[in-house]
């Protein structure tokens, strides 16, 4: 059974998360999957430091999940740079992601092939740019 942790977060505290939240529980539930929900409520996307998040990626890391399930992108990240930042350390656990209100859904195939065809041109520029530093040094 895959274990699920769920990202649910608003921008000020008078917001309610009970759309994200039921939307999110449904889904994991229909997977059959147990999870564990972190909330940060208040907090605004463009913040690298956010301690719902900052909690769940230290589980991640600790391999108490194998999947991150949000309700939106703009929930998780709103930057490219903290998208593809997030989602690389994904990958590179094995943790899969699914992006709810984007049909994004990496523990399908289809998924897997959606974001790293969105990831793409990034992960081209980050290249050259790495390849111009190497070159330089």
């Amino acid at each position: 059974m895959k274990r699920a942790a769920i990202y649910i977060r608003v921008s000020t505290t008078d917001q309610e998360t009970g759309l994200q939240e039921n939307e999110l529980r449904e889904f994991v539930e229909r997977r059959g999957w147990e999870y564990q929900i972190f909330t940060n409520r208040g907090r605004s996307g463009a913040k690298d430091s956010r301690p719902a998040l900052n909690q769940l990626l230290q589980q991640l890391r600790r391999k108490k999940f194998d999947v991150l399930v949000v309700w939106a992108l703009d929930r998780l990240a709103r930057s490219l740079r903290q998208l593809l930042t997030i989602s690389e350390e994904c990958k590179a656990l094995g943790v899969d992601l699914v992006l709810l209100k984007q049909n994004i859904d990496t523990t399908l195939p289809v998924g897997k092939l959606t974001f790293s065809v969105l990831g793409g041109p990034s992960r081209k520029t980050h290249w050259k740019t790495s390849s111009a530093q190497a070159e330089s040094s």
